[in-house]
């Protein structure tokens, strides 16, 4: 496997949140949300530089506090319907337009997502590059039994429930649980999109996939940052 060059990560962070005020900001457990993902970024050696996007001046002055740099979002890249991926490509070209050389992988850390063990996105990166991949997706697995309703009635999405299989043997499903990104900048060029060609899967512990986007999320995840359940031996 060739060696993984140096990586950009974005970590894009709109300053308007109608489910929990202030959250990119908001103290958890004595950080700012933001600081999480920016601390976990400069403790992966395959990233290289970090950049915040962002259309709120609080959210920026604490990104720079912790070591990010910042990119100054536009408007246009800034409302509730805007998929991050424009302001993705938007604070990659600008990172160019500094005259940075063109990074190998783009991580996309969403600040939502506080808890990321320590090497999970070196290992996810890992595996993006050896995969042969263009771009790579963070997943929770599920053995459960997934039904879904239709215009015809509910199905049973992931089973036949007809011949019901036990549990252990039910097939291993994935929820995309957005913790975080991996993707070559030229599929954000050419595609506009987090997702290439050729898409790899990164299985994350339960406990990573959690994200804060309401008070109830806010004080179950400073629960479990100050508990750390995941340590205790079974």
């Amino acid at each position: 496997m060739s060696e993984i060059g140096k990586c950009l990560a974005i970590i894009p962070a709109r300053g308007g949140s109608r489910g929990l005020p202030r959250k990119n900001v908001l103290p958890l457990n004595g950080l700012p949300l933001i600081a999480y993902s920016i601390l976990s970024a400069k403790e992966t050696p395959e990233i290289g530089d970090i950049v915040v996007t962002s259309d709120n001046e609080e959210i920026l002055t604490v990104a720079r506090g912790f070591g990010a740099e910042t990119v100054v979002r536009p408007p246009e890249l800034s409302g509730d319907v805007i998929m991050p991926d424009a302001a993705l490509l938007h604070a990659l070209e600008k990172y160019r337009s500094w005259g940075r050389p063109e990074p190998e992988w783009v991580v996309f850390l969403q600040p939502t997502s506080p808890l990321r063990f320590k090497g999970s996105i070196s290992n996810a990166i890992r595996k993006a590059h050896s995969s042969g991949a263009d771009s790579l997706l963070s997943v929770n697995a599920t053995h459960g039994f997934l039904w879904r309703e239709t215009p015809g009635g509910p199905i049973s999405f992931s089973y036949d429930h007809r011949a019901r299989p036990r549990r252990h043997d039910a097939p291993k499903d994935f929820i995309e649980n957005g913790s975080l990104y991996v993707m070559r900048p030229d599929v954000l060029r050419t595609t506009m999109d987090r997702f290439g060609k050729k898409i790899a899967l990164y299985e994350m512990s339960e406990w990573e996939g959690y994200q804060v986007d309401t008070p109830a999320e806010f004080v179950w995840l400073e629960t479990l940052i100050k508990t750390k359940p995941w340590e205790i031996s079974s």
